[in-house]
């Protein structure tokens, strides 16, 4: 549940312009509304010329993460409150280096 609706959709594992991005922002905006808003973002991605490319490497997306929501709990109990996140990972199954993502989860 967000009350804002706001969601921050990035992706990892791409080619861009001959570079292999381990992270990037999906879409125009750093964050979308809804589900319409992240399926849009997904999309739009695609029409960049932005290409799925090995390796799958998420340790820096889960970083990225990780980053936002230390960030967010921050500005929650400075205000008196409490901050949760999400992380949600859509992959192929393979994960180039299962034990660096593993440790960027538990760190």
């Amino acid at each position: 549940y967000d009350t804002d609706h706001q969601h921050s959709v990035w992706g990892f594992g791409a080619k861009y312009g001959g570079v292999i991005r381990h992270v990037f922002q999906c879409g125009p905006a750093p964050e979308v509304n809804g589900v319409d808003g992240i399926l849009e973002a997904y999309r739009s991605t695609f029409r960049t010329g932005l290409g799925m490319s090995e390796p799958t490497d998420i340790e820096d997306v889960v970083r990225a993460a990780a980053a936002k929501a230390v960030q967010g709990q921050s500005i929650a109990q400075a205000r008196g409150g409490q901050s949760y996140s999400i992380l949600l990972i859509l992959t192929d199954g393979k994960i180039t280096d299962v034990n660096k993502a593993a440790n960027a989860i538990r760190t």
